[in-house]
């Protein structure tokens, strides 16, 4: 974990392993936990310091933790978990309970590290979107570090990525900032900051270009002298010397010592460790238990997971270690955090859900896997001197161990393996999510935990689910590719595929919906699993029977090449079926009393380029008038005309010409992933995926660091705005219930890119909409 500055003596090192007591709560409010009994009555969002209007359920990316204990009462405990949508989730007692604490509206998207200064009261985190949060109450409060300046820049005018921000406490002027393109210094707390000299070797007069790298893990730590020791991971990306093979990339970490001339004072810093050669090119975490020991993680892909130890502050690294030949692993993965609990043990975590701790006489790294999890587990933090440690990730990912590993106790009971990609709720309890792989989970506490519903044993013989629609309480359709359709008549606890009739392997669904009690919906496209691949037409499949028996319908405009997303109808007689051809918007517009009953009502392409394929529809009162909404892609948001039969731009967020394709953007985003209106009080809520703003097309752009977002707009029935929605990743879905005149919203959020295997690359997290 990336360590706060810390000095510990070695008698404290050399204690050996042991248990502290549970904490006493000390600062922040105290949450009682809820029986299983309560929670099937109705679970609750965990509380949070002040009000987002989309509250955090369950899922989601916990991606780092940081660990406190009070030098004057180690019973004192306290850790904060930084997660997705600009979360900061901390507890008094190691984590048997939780409160969100409030981070500025605007901090909407995910932040990666948090790091705390020894009096456990400052403290600092950053993330994606150019922000940098500081606190000094232990995190009641959090604010900009400049409030003058909330977003910062990378080096080409996009907002930042930040992986890390330290300070030195005895000097809270001083700190340096570890990014995408960006690794900067300020001497005045954060107003001004400053490239800092990198160079190859300590002794060379030409640094390297900053821009070629992104830094991806910063760690100070102080030293008895009274200075400082300091290391930074990078990816060295571009104009790599000539030294390394055509095709390579270069993990490096770069050194400065306070003590050393050379260094002048953190402003110069050189390169200790580069490892080409076996493919370490994203060093992802240091921790030190001291100003001299610690440990470097990281790698590349399935099987280039590397662990360095140092001895000296990172002036020299040791390693490759190695795995324990007993282990049920031969190699690691890449490897995302890591923990040093001093004296020679130490706990690393990282993709596909492994867990290593090092032995401490043979030095080896034995596995400690988390049963039944095999998604990235993305940051560790522990005590020095103890077994306890915690590890967090994907799905909500949060578990806490006292024996080093050897038994683990989830502190978040939101873990699902699943790629969420659609969701339905029947009641403000009930509800299903369906997705990759071939799965389906039932919740009926509210969305705070979810089972596994289908298929009843290992995984599903078909590929993902993407859609879901319940015509009625209990009985529900779920579609997907290669002809995958399952439905359900008891409310979504059991699931079949028997009794379906004309449904062929080549029909790729995509969306879903009902219209009648026993009538369904559902588009796409026919022809090869991979959309955009040639030959491909559009899809739309009816039943009139509850799903026993389908028929494609014919009559639609001839368009080749097309992926149909989503379907939503105004009436029983009128409605709209958008997606993609290539880069261009396709619509088509269906009226059961006009002949032909189909009409391509598909705007203009962009003139410029841009690709502006459509994701999504949704119906609904707006205004006391029942609109259609229809979202895409480079924030391309459309309402339906009804007497011009076209759709068109909305009024004050995007001035869309659908005849010429030209747009003016209001608001700069990437994509609109998913669209909803909420019934009775007509909020109309539109996702948003875009994380620092980056325009397609450009360098970095779809990456994993630019690639998620965390914030909604909301039209009231007069004003646009952006909320705050809890969540960093694309919205997938949104689902309303009314009862007792009561609406209750919920959205899906579902993320990352790539990752088809076991949901092992994405993410999803429920949030919860209650105006």
């Amino acid at each position: 974990m990336f360590s706060a500055l810390r000095i510990l003596t070695p008698v404290a090192l050399l204690m050996g392993l042991a248990v502290s007591s549970p904490a006493q709560p000390i600062l922040g409010p105290v949450l009682p936990l809820k029986s299983a009994e309560e929670r099937q009555q109705l679970c609750t969002p965990i509380p949070t310091q002040g009000n987002p209007d989309l509250h955090y359920l369950s899922g989601g990316t916990i991606r780092r933790p940081f660990v406190w204990q009070n030098p004057s009462d180690p019973d004192d405990v306290r850790v904060w978990v930084a997660e997705d949508g600009g979360r900061i989730r901390y507890s008094t007692d190691r984590g048997q309970t939780w409160v969100i604490q409030d981070t500025p509206l605007d901090a909407a998207q995910m932040i990666i590290d948090i790091d705390f200064h020894e009096d456990g009261l400052t403290g600092f985190a950053s993330g994606r979107g150019g922000k940098i949060l500081k606190t000094t109450d232990g995190g009641d409060n959090w604010q900009h570090l400049d409030p003058m300046m909330p977003v910062h820049d990378a080096k080409n005018g996009d907002p930042g990525v930040f992986w890390g921000v330290r300070f030195l406490p005895d000097n809270p002027n001083i700190g340096w900032v570890a990014g995408l393109w960006s690794f900067m210094l300020t001497e005045d707390g954060g107003l001004n900051w400053q490239d800092v000299s990198i160079f190859r070797h300590p002794d060379d007069v030409v640094p390297l270009d900053p821009m070629d790298f992104e830094f991806y893990t910063l760690s100070v730590q102080g030293t008895l002298s009274g200075g400082f020791k300091a290391v930074v991971g990078a990816n060295w990306e571009t104009n790599l010397p000539p030294d390394v093979p055509a095709g390579e990339k270069l993990g490096v970490v770069f050194h400065t010592d306070s003590t050393d001339s050379r260094s002048s004072l953190g402003r110069r810093w050189w390169i200790t460790l580069e490892e080409p050669e076996d493919d370490f090119n994203d060093p992802w975490d240091f921790d030190f238990e001291d100003g001299d020991r610690g440990y470097l993680v990281g790698g590349t892909g399935n099987g280039n997971g590397r662990i360095y130890r140092t001895l000296d502050g990172g002036l020299n690294w040791m390693g490759p270690e190695q795995i324990d030949p007993g282990a049920n692993h031969t190699s690691f993965s890449t490897l995302y955090g890591v923990a040093d609990l001093g004296g020679g043990t130490a706990v690393a975590s990282g993709y596909a859900g492994n867990i290593w701790v090092r032995n401490r006489f043979t030095g080896m790294w034995e596995d400690r896997f988390a049963p039944g999890y095999t998604a990235p587990l993305m940051g560790a933090e522990g005590i020095v001197g103890t077994g306890e440690a915690w590890v967090t990730g994907s799905f909500g990912f949060l578990r806490h161990t006292v024996d080093l590993g050897t038994n683990w106790k989830s502190q978040n009971n939101s873990n699902y393996l699943i790629r969420a990609i659609d969701m339905h709720f029947m009641d403000r309890r009930h509800g299903v999510l369906v997705g990759q792989p071939d799965q389906i989970f039932l919740t009926e506490d509210g969305g705070c935990t979810f089972k596994k519903v289908y298929p009843d044993q290992g995984f599903g013989p078909k590929p993902n689910l993407s859609g879901v629609a319940f015509a009625a309480n209990r009985v529900g359709i779920a579609v997907g590719y290669a002809g995958n359709v399952v439905r359900t008549t008891d409310g979504g606890k059991t699931w079949s595929t028997s009794g379906i009739n004309g449904i062929t392997d080549d029909m790729q669904l995509e969306d879903i919906v009902h219209k009648g009690a026993r009538e369904y919906w559902a588009v796409g496209r026919k022809g090869p699993v991979n959309a955009g691949a040639p030959g491909q037409t559009a899809l739309i499949i009816v039943t009139t029977d509850g799903g026993t028996n389908w028929t494609e319908l014919s009559g639609l405009p001839q368009v080749n090449d097309v992926q149909l997303s989503a379907i939503s109808f105004r009436s029983s007689r009128v409605g709209l079926v958008v997606g993609r051809k290539g880069s261009d918007p396709i619509a088509f517009y269906w009226n059961v009393n006009s002949l032909p009953a189909w009409s391509d009502v598909s705007p203009q392409p962009d003139p410029g380029g841009k690709t502006r394929g459509l994701l999504d529809v949704t119906t609904g009162f707006v205004n006391g008038d029942r609109q259609i909404y229809a979202c895409g892609q480079n924030g391309t948001l459309l309402r339906w005309e009804q007497n011009a039969l076209e759709l068109q731009g909305v009024p004050g967020v995007y001035e869309f010409d659908t005849v010429s394709g030209t747009v003016n953007l209001q608001i700069q985003v990437h994509d609109y992933s998913a669209i909803g209106i909420a019934p009775g009080i007509e909020h109309i809520l539109v996702g948003n995926n875009n994380n620092n703003h980056l325009p397609a097309g450009e360098a970095g752009e779809g990456t994993s660091t630019l690639h998620l977002a965390g914030t909604v707009l909301r039209f009231d029935g007069s004003t646009w705005e952006e909320i705050k929605a809890s969540t960093n990743a694309d919205a997938r879905a949104f689902s309303f219930v009314t009862s007792g005149g009561k609406v209750t919203g919920f959205m899906l959020g579902g993320g990352g890119p790539g990752g088809i295997v076991l949901g092992t690359l994405a993410d999803a997290g429920i949030t919860i909409y209650t105006p």
